[in-house]
């Protein structure tokens, strides 16, 4: 908690409101509730299931979640309405990776949310995912030449862990990754059609 609020800098009467909060007792029930305000329509397991993924990215085990369903459901809607809860500094959202994305990232990415919101853009950099949801870093050699053009070998190291979340209509392709993440499967069914056109 303490960590967020430095990183936030929230004023001393959000910080007031963030510790009444987190001491209520239904703390679980009012966080969904106060979530389902927000214009998401049902899914109250999945949205408990990501919002427990995202803040669990502070810890030295964090969870990661692959977002399961047909194309148009709102994977994606979903994903962006949890993820508008937390800081934006501690946020990565990508369409799409390239094979070096995680080796040169300036910033790092411990305790970051990695969002992808297909995970068809992210098949290069599927292996360097596993290995920071498994071993919590990644690292790469390479050789460079230094000003007098002499060849040296560089080693870059990226420390983990973070949380990754993604969406696909594919959990096949995606077996390697899926047995690391918790799948949520999204509800394609006639009453959410319903509900959300109500809505």
């Amino acid at each position: 908690f303490r960590r967020v609020l430095f990183r936030s800098e929230l004023s001393q009467g959000e910080v007031k409101t963030a510790r009444e909060n987190l001491s209520r007792e239904n703390l679980m029930e009012w966080t969904l509730e106060t979530l389902l305000n927000t214009g998401i329509i049902g899914e109250g397991e999945n949205v408990m299931i990501l919002h427990i993924a995202m803040t669990s990215r502070l810890y030295e085990d964090p969870v990661s979640v692959i977002a399961l369903s047909q194309s148009g459901i709102g994977k994606s809607y979903l994903l962006e309405r949890v993820s508008a809860c937390f800081p934006k500094e501690d946020i990565i959202e990508n369409t799409q990776f390239t094979d070096n994305s995680f080796f040169y990232w300036k910033d790092g990415i411990k305790g970051k949310i990695i969002l992808i919101e297909d995970m068809e853009g992210a098949q290069n950099v599927e292996y360097p995912m596993r290995e920071l949801i498994t071993k919590k870093y990644i690292t790469k050699t390479t050789v460079h030449k230094d000003s007098k053009g002499n060849l040296q070998t560089v080693q870059y190291r990226v420390e983990g862990p973070a949380t990754f979340l993604g969406c696909t209509t594919k959990e096949k392709i995606y077996e390697d990754n899926a047995n690391r993440c918790i799948l949520i499967y999204m509800d394609g069914s006639k009453v959410q059609d319903k509900n959300v056109i109500n809505y």
